[in-house]
């Protein structure tokens, strides 16, 4: 065996043997971890919502507006916040349609650029790979007794 595949296979070996000494708490953890990252990077390339980005585009000309009116903090903020829950609603919208769509459903997508960009086979294929390392969360969840509902 040639030098190369030694150590080849003393990496294999390695990893293997710390993936099997994780406690299932640290395997949780790690799932998740991996989920999320999945996620990021999928929605990074998605580029975020049309809607949420719209809100915070006027939130941001909406303060701009309001800093030079007297006591415009609290009017500010609260663009601010509204801006902030548009992106969250956003982002978990996106996070259910790639899990259901990894899943082999067929979700409600509501705007043009998600139905394109989930049309893509190769994104398809992503929110596979995130929906089987979410069904491993949710598999060790249930050992932990975390998850709520039926199991």
């Amino acid at each position: 065996m040639s030098k190369p595949k030694i150590v080849l296979a003393l990496v294999v070996v390695g990893a293997l043997v710390g993936a099997a000494c994780q406690s299932k708490e640290e395997r949780l953890f790690a799932a998740r971890r991996d989920a999320q990252g999945r996620l990021d990077a999928l929605y990074a390339r998605y580029g975020g919502g049309d809607f949420a980005g719209a809100v915070r585009a006027d939130a941001k000309k909406g303060e701009a507006e309001l800093k030079a009116a007297p006591d415009a903090a609290s009017a500010v903020e609260l663009l601010r916040m509204v801006g902030a829950a548009a992106g969250e609603v956003d982002r978990v919208a996106f996070e259910e349609q790639c899990a259901s769509i990894g899943r082999g459903e067929r979700p409600m997508i509501l705007n043009d650029k998600a139905k394109a960009f989930f049309a893509d086979p190769a994104v398809a294929s992503d929110c596979g790979a995130i929906a089987i390392k979410l069904a491993e969360v949710a598999a060790l969840e249930r050992e932990f007794g975390l998850q709520q509902g039926p199991q």
